[in-house]
């Protein structure tokens, strides 16, 4: 490309719809634009059904490069949703305060509008027929029009909203933190049923065939009739999490996550939720799977060891391929025209071929290397470009080399929605400033722009002409492109005061023990001040920069050393609490060398989270006020009714009925005096007594909190008194 051409180029991106506006056209035309209104990627996942799989759709397989960016005011975990040319994302804030809904142009990035709501948006939109559909933080799930943004209505749950909604049949389907599933009138957002689960639902729905599946964060997979909102069945598992099912040819996709220990993907029958088949994978899965031509694609994002995207056949979960990123993937992955397409957290986007797993490119964003990254975002991909959403505060479009769509369109179990396209005519007339009077949007493009008087020939004259006849907008634009300036930079000034803004929201998030998100604060604003000293030079600004940037990095040290020592009591408390758990299950069943060695490994990881305590510098009862970890037991649980216990003969059951010991929460009420006395009397024999205390110790709860360091050194002696009855 040449010298002129990049100055042409440039120059018409910075102009946006200024242009359109003008009447104005050149002859240089972008076979993506020439594109953007004909493919749609209209929600999370692509389709109701989650399946993460547009068949048509075409993205880039090669020549790989960043077409534009678009940074927000805030981080973008929000899934792009891509419809009739805009894109449509969420932002949020990251001390949860604040954030937004963004409609970009597809072709340049250009902010068309920017609705702002009142805390984080970590749900992907939805867009039927001319409405974005979202959640928020705030509690509210919102209908806004697509052109402009107004609101057409909001619904107010009970708790934050981070699910995902799917449009199917004029109604919208959502979870909430207020542990409900929502059925609500796309027209007007009443409400039509709600199905309430164990805990919070963080989970979005697949809706296929007259049923809403979901989970939800107390550990269940819930079918639910669309209609009514009844309950078709249930699957019980550990962890089902952030994780979304995914429905296709009669199967249900989903996983479980448990901390990154034994974490498994798993088919269960669409129809009555029995399980198919289940694939154990290494690392963390809080990904949603993605299905096409019958491989299940799913990614794990485990920071301590595998970072993987594995290919399983969909019929029986054997591995097909597996690709090695280097780096976290939380993400679900997608597909489009047989491409898999997935972004990792060290920065870097990868294209897959969907049957052998061949890297076909990787795309490393220009985010600074020493700013933690991370793509909690799905890509979307539509028209020949990838569009992801980051923690760097971008919005990101990559486009390239596009092949000849091969793929024949299935037909999908769920219809997708129809989205009208904004009036003719009509423009985004909705915007918003930063709190500093500022615009938040910042378009880029990685190619440079040139200086001087060069641009000349290529039509410029009349370009130029049209856009001063258009006032103020137009002349701004040229002056812009003229100079080689864009005011869209961000001034020194404005990097600091946006620096200053992170800083306390870290020194807020510190104060309250949030460290992870303390980090990553401090680590926005070093950012921010480091950008803001390459461009300051000297004076009182540069060594206010000086000053702040110094203290941001020993405040983020200091956060970092508080989670070291936090995460160092916690998990030796996780495993020790699943091990204790685990022993007496065995112990109960007679299980007697599991159990005396599980008892003893309990017992040696609560010393060592008691250790920690000992060797940190604050105490963390303190800071946090507890310590919550959860609890995996290999193995069955206790039966409530001691009858059920196969181990115990009649006489002992008669014997322990008549004391009124008839399950174990009798027993827990009745102690351990009751268990002494039905020894001394010869009712039970020693090792029953033993059993019966050990039970006492049972919660069979899927987490346990500690309050204090007695709460662990009681559980440190429960262990090692489970260890002495069996040596």
């Amino acid at each position: 490309m040449t010298q002129q051409e990049v100055t042409r180029r440039r120059f018409l991106l910075s102009t946006g719809g200024t242009l359109a506006a003008g009447g104005l056209l050149t002859q240089e035309s972008s076979s993506v634009g020439a594109q953007q209104a004909g493919e749609r990627w209209s929600q999370f996942s692509y389709d109701a059904a989650n399946t993460g799989h547009a068949p048509a759709n075409t993205g880039p397989v090669g020549d790989i490069g960043e077409r534009w960016s678009f940074q927000t005011d805030w981080r973008n975990t929000s899934s792009p949703a891509v419809v009739n040319g805009t894109i449509y994302v969420g932002s949020y804030e990251l001390s949860y305060s604040d954030g937004c809904v963004y409609a970009l142009t597809a072709e340049d990035g250009a902010e068309q509008w920017a609705f702002e709501t009142g805390n984080a948006v970590r749900s992907s939109p939805a867009v039927a027929d001319g409405t974005v559909y979202v959640g928020s933080d705030d509690g509210n799930v919102y209908a806004l029009d697509a052109g402009d943004s107004t609101e057409q209505w909001a619904f107010e749950t009970g708790d934050s909203v981070a699910s995902s909604p799917a449009v199917v049949d004029g109604t919208v389907y959502i979870g909430s933190d207020d542990y409900n599933v929502y059925a609500l009138d796309a027209d007007d957002g009443t409400e039509q049923w709600s199905f309430e689960t164990g805990r919070a639902v963080r989970s979005s729905p697949a809706v296929t065939n007259d049923t809403v599946y979901i989970g939800s964060t107390d550990n269940t997979v819930y079918a639910i009739a669309a209609q009514s909102g009844t309950e078709r069945w249930t699957h019980d598992m550990i962890d089902v999490g952030h994780s979304s099912p995914t429905v296709a040819d009669g199967t249900v996709y989903v996983t479980k996550d448990y901390y990154r220990n034994e974490n498994t993907v798993y088919a269960l029958d669409a129809g009555d939720g029995t399980e198919q088949w289940a694939a154990e994978i290494a690392g963390s899965l809080d990904s949603s799977p993605a299905v096409a031509n019958g491989i299940v694609y799913i990614s794990n994002d485990d920071y301590e060891g595998d970072r993987t995207v594995y290919a399983l056949d969909a019929e029986n979960g054997a591995e097909r391929w597996s690709f090695t990123t280097g780096d976290e993937v939380p993400g679900s992955p997608v597909v489009a025209n047989g491409t898999v397409y997935v972004a990792c957290s060290g920065r870097t986007a990868y294209a897959l071929d969907g049957e052998t797993g061949t890297e076909q490119w990787s795309f490393e964003t220009g985010v600074d290397p020493g700013q933690y990254f991370q793509a909690d975002s799905s890509p979307a991909v539509a028209n020949g470009t990838v569009y992801i959403g980051n923690w760097d505060d971008n919005v990101y479009a990559l486009t390239g080399e596009t092949p000849t769509p091969t793929e024949t369109p299935t037909a999908t179990e769920t219809p997708t929605p129809t989205e009208s396209a904004t009036p003719a005519g009509e423009s985004p007339t909705t915007e918003r400033t930063d709190r500093d009077g500022t615009a938040p949007g910042a378009v880029s493009t990685t190619e440079p722009v040139p200086q001087g008087d060069s641009q000349d020939g290529m039509g410029v004259l009349p370009v130029a002409v049209g856009l001063l006849a258009l006032g103020g907008a137009g002349a701004a634009a040229y002056r812009n492109w003229h100079t080689g300036t864009d005011e869209a930079t961000p001034s020194p000034e404005q990097q600091y005061e946006r620096a200053e803004r992170a800083v306390e929201r870290a020194d807020s998030a510190l104060q309250r023990a949030e460290y992870r998100t303390a980090i990553d604060r401090y680590d926005e604003a070093i950012a921010s001040y480091e950008r803001a000293g390459e461009q300051a030079g000297g004076g009182e600004l540069a060594a206010s920069i000086k000053g702040g940037l110094a203290a941001s990095e020993r405040k983020r040290d200091t956060a970092r050393d508080r989670l070291a020592e936090f995460e160092a009591v916690r998990e030796p408390l996780r495993d020790a609490e699943s091990t204790l758990q685990t022993a007496i299950t065995e112990h109960v069943h007679s299980k007697q060398t599991p159990a005396r060695r599980d008892y003893r490994q309990a017992g040696e990881r609560y010393e060592q989270a008691l250790a920690a305590l000992e060797d940190s510098e604050t105490d963390v009862f303190d800071t946090h006020g507890s310590v919550t970890v959860p609890v995996d037991i290999d193995g069955d649980h206790l039966p409530e009714q001691l009858l059920a216990w196969p181990q115990s003969t009649d006489d002992q059951h008669e014997a322990l009925s008549e004391a009124g010991v008839g399950t174990l929460t009798d027993l827990r009420s009745a102690g351990a005096e009751t268990i002494a006395e039905l020894l001394d009397d010869g009712a039970i024999g020693e090792d029953v007594a033993n059993q019966l205390r050990a039970a006492i110790w049972w919660h069979g709860d899927t987490e346990r909190t500690f309050t204090s360091r007695a709460a662990i050194a009681r559980q440190r002696e429960r262990a090692r008194t489970g260890h002495e009855m069996l040596t």
